[in-house]
């Protein structure tokens, strides 16, 4: 998924944006906030990038009426876990491609008349853009504060108040940034993994999956191999013959380092998978560690244990359940991802370093 044909998109929306935003105003103004009287009965989800959301929204989507937009490369997700048929894909990597898949969908929901559109990319003027003119009884829009061009080029540099955070403590980062923990968030991230321990008290995995990508659009909260080099340190060596580590492709970038750390090690086996497959093995795993990626999505929707390192993204922030022990740096600047152009850090990334192994590491732990 190409992030600059995005932004790009999102920016030419925006020109245009307000003078439709008027033009819509004034048709309600003259006809009283007429709005059409008859639908097709169909919902309209908007969800351009994270197909991995997709998948956590599974239980609670009303998928057999609900049609859905979003991008190319979501397109095997929905394939596997939605029965509609109105899934319509914009290409996001070809801005030619871009211009006539966006056209395309425009004339194709210019037929239906829906019952409601729900937006879960409010801040993006392209997905305002359609969700204001494609004909529905209603529009509702689901918003993160996320970062927006017009912020880019107020700002230098901006703080979204992250989860229980005092304003004092966000004035203090604004005046100097300084890694700093978020005790009463961490508070809350620690009952959950006293929950998951209890839950798997005497639970012992015959078979480990390690899925240590994530989507192109966010390299961010990738970990770096100098934490994976240590994690491998952590844990017991009777756990290595039961690692399977999973790629999508030689070409990821971390593939060479574990390639290269499994024949180190020994025991340790790496497998570049296709998407069923990839679903087939995080299903039928004893155990998942990754990040806050699709992997773990679809180990929650199967209630596959999981140890999940959450490094720029909040362990709250799109599911959490009783099946996943989240660890997280808790830091007062997170969750930060796609809510920035600059980061508060620069990039320096401390929430992804090695912090994360002061904690306990459940099943895996060593104790010498």
């Amino acid at each position: 998924m190409n992030k600059n044909i995005l932004l790009l998109l999102d920016g030419f929306s925006k020109g245009i944006i307000y003078p439709v935003i008027f033009l819509v105003f004034l048709f309600k103004l003259l006809f009283k906030g007429r709005r059409i009287s008859s639908s097709n009965g169909r919902y309209l989800l908007i969800k351009i990038m994270g197909g991995g959301n997709l998948i956590s929204w599974i239980d609670v989507l009303p998928w057999e009426s609900c049609d859905i937009l979003t991008a190319k490369s979501n397109s095997e997700i929905l394939k596997i876990f939605s029965a509609s048929a109105g899934n319509v894909f914009i290409d996001t990597n070809r801005f030619l491609g871009l211009a006539f898949s966006t056209l395309y969908l425009l004339r194709l929901y210019w037929r239906g008349q829906y019952d409601c559109i729900i937006n879960m990319e409010s801040e993006s003027a392209f997905a305002k853009l359609i969700s204001i003119t494609v004909p529905s009884k209603r529009v509702v829009g689901i918003t993160n504060i996320y970062r927006s061009v017009i912020d880019r080029i107020v700002y230098d540099e901006y703080m979204v108040s992250p989860y229980v955070l005092s304003r004092k403590d966000s004035i203090s980062q604004i005046v100097h940034f300084h890694p700093k923990r978020n005790t009463n968030f961490l508070t809350i991230v620690n009952s959950h993994q006293e929950v998951f321990k209890s839950k798997f008290e005497n639970y012992i995995p015959n078979d480990i999956i390690i899925a240590p990508t994530c989507s192109e659009v966010d390299e961010l909260r990738r970990m770096p191999n100098s934490f994976w080099k240590l994690f491998f340190g952590r844990i017991h060596n009777s756990f290595y013959e039961k690692i399977t580590i999973i790629f999508p492709s030689k070409n990821d970038p971390q593939y060479s380092f574990f390639h290269n750390l499994a024949a180190s090690i020994g025991g340790i086996k790496i497998a570049l998978t296709g998407y069923e497959e990839f679903i087939y093995m995080i299903k039928n795993a004893g155990l998942v560690v990754t990040l806050d990626s699709q992997a773990l999505h679809v180990a929650q929707l199967f209630k596959v244990p999981a140890i999940a390192f959450y490094g720029p993204t909040s362990p709250i922030g799109v599911d959490l359940r009783d099946t996943t022990y989240p660890l997280t740096a808790g830091l007062q600047c997170s969750p930060c991802t796609h809510k920035y152009f600059v980061k508060p850090c620069n990039d320096s990334a401390y929430c992804t370093q090695t912090s994360y192994l002061s904690y306990e590491l459940p099943f895996l732990q060593r104790h010498d």
